[in-house]
């Protein structure tokens, strides 16, 4: 059985593709020390400091590719360089010295998008080191949701569910594409089965308006809640505050992201990865209950 190794194993998506991983392959978790675990006959747990990583080369051993999911997302964290980035080219690095076959990195939607912050050039000088491997698979995924989502859609669901005001920067008709988790997961088997590479976005079946997310979640939900519209100039000042005083709450690059429509055709990438992307409208309606 060939060997996977992973990072961001306990992450959203992490959890997520483990599973799917050990149908197939012996998988070789990179976790901190203080990582609680979810013990299964083949997955082996590595320790290792993010920030200063150590690669022997046992580690390699019958790997034969190396899946990189680990990144952190808030713009003011003081390691955002260290794990994003150096550590991304020191694990690209390694792979290529000990003949991985391929490596698969989880970019972001926001590298293509107008919005610039500190995340999203961490997330493209990320993406330049993973391309220094011959046979490299990146992907872009837009905004992931699904079960156990704890962000994001899933952290709107809570606010519908709980608060009677709902608040919305900007008018809420702004096009975004969401993609389903196990679409995300079913990408990454499909290039390590199929043996896809390049640079690939990744998508839902259909873009909806943010405002018609709220509704579909509200109505799931039983809940009749009061949309309260936040000015986008409001916005910037909110992330301005968020910024100065160093809360992950809103970047500005955020509120000049929600100016767009983000809206894409993904019948080519279904062509390429062999398969069909769920429609947010169904799943975003399933995972509401």
């Amino acid at each position: 059985m060939s060997t996977i190794i992973l990072t961001g194993v306990t992450g959203f998506i992490g959890s997520h593709l483990v599973r799917e991983l050990t149908s197939h392959y012996h998988v070789r978790c990179l976790v901190r020390s203080s990582t609680k675990r979810e013990h299964r006959s083949i997955v082996e747990y590595i320790e290792m400091d993010f920030t200063n990583p150590i690669f022997e080369d046992s580690l390699f051993v019958d790997v034969f590719s190396v899946i990189h999911l680990l990144s952190i997302k808030h713009s003011y964290h003081p390691n955002i360089w260290a794990i994003n980035v150096d550590f991304t080219r020191k694990l690209v690095a390694a792979s290529i010295n000990n003949k991985v076959e391929k490596f698969v990195y989880l970019s972001s939607e926001t590298v293509q998008l107008p919005g610039e912050d500190r995340y999203t050039e961490s997330k493209m000088m990320a993406e330049e080191q993973a391309t220094k491997h011959r046979n490299c698979l990146i992907l872009r995924p837009t905004v992931v949701y699904g079960e156990h989502d704890r962000s994001n859609i899933g952290l709107l669901v809570k606010l519908i569910k709980y608060l009677p005001i709902v608040p919305i920067i900007g008018s809420g008709t702004q096009l975004m594409q969401p993609i389903y988790v196990n679409d995300v997961v079913m990408c990454i088997t499909s290039g390590l089965r199929n043996d896809i590479s390049g640079i690939h976005l990744i998508a839902g079946q259909r873009a909806l308006q943010y405002i018609d997310i709220v509704k579909i979640i509200s109505k799931v939900l039983g809940k009749n809640r009061i949309i309260l519209r936040i000015p986008i100039a409001i916005g910037y000042a909110l992330a301005r505050l968020f910024e100065i005083v160093k809360l992950p709450l809103l970047q500005k690059s955020q509120v000049d992201n929600l100016k767009i429509n983000k809206e894409y055709s993904v019948n080519r990438t279904e062509k390429i990865f062999g398969i069909s992307f769920s429609d947010p409208y169904e799943k975003i309606s399933r995972i509401a209950k």
